[in-house]
């Protein structure tokens, strides 16, 4: 579950995110909105890509802010046009982002 609270993201003076409450249960697997209502920021926000002015944010029960790390570990983000190598093959695609975030041994392996 995700539960945001009062979540503001400015861009200059700009809101893009103005004051937000929103909770999103389990098995919830789309956001729409029209062109410019937030959708990418708020992704953004929530997967700790951009900061946020005000509000709180929590994932699974714990505060985003203090729990980005185990957050991660937990679930993914696919953005809308995937950054991948087109150099590299899939299996090198997947161990180079595996490398970025740490994951190594028996954990790259299994996940």
């Amino acid at each position: 579950m995700i539960t945001v609270k009062n979540l503001s993201k400015y861009y200059d003076d700009l809101p893009a995110l103005d004051h937000l409450n929103l909770k999103i249960n389990r098995g919830i697997t789309g956001l729409l909105g029209p062109n410019g209502a937030g959708k990418t920021t708020l992704l953004a926000v929530l997967n700790g890509l951009t900061p946020f002015q005000s509000g709180s944010v929590e994932i699974f029960g714990l505060p985003l802010a203090k729990n980005l790390k185990e957050i991660r570990r937990r679930c993914s983000f696919v953005p809308q046009s995937l950054a991948l190598y087109e150099e590299l093959s899939v299996m090198e695609n997947l161990r180079f982002f595996a490398a970025i975030q740490k994951i190594t041994g028996r954990a790259r392996r299994e996940n």
